[in-house]
């Protein structure tokens, strides 16, 4: 699409804020039973715009890099 004048429209910044509902969790349990480092995280769920609105979904996987059950640090993709 292009403006009056010939020149291509210019990108407006917008912010949009959704939020996110867990909607259910797997645990992977990789090697050692318990929760060493390596295991996995899967996480799902619905996203909502301001006014309450269900926009769209989410899918999340994390893995346990550092710390413990009680401290950690993860890698989410």
């Amino acid at each position: 699409m292009a403006s009056a004048n010939g020149n291509a429209p210019t990108a407006s910044a917008a912010t949009i804020t959704l939020t996110a509902q867990a909607t259910g969790a797997t645990p992977i349990d990789l090697g050692r039973k318990g929760t060493p480092l390596g295991d996995e995280f899967l996480e799902h769920g619905t996203l909502t715009d301001a006014a309450g609105h269900s926009t769209g979904s989410f899918q999340l996987v994390a893995q346990l890099v550092s710390g413990n059950t009680r401290h950690a640090a993860s890698r989410q993709r």
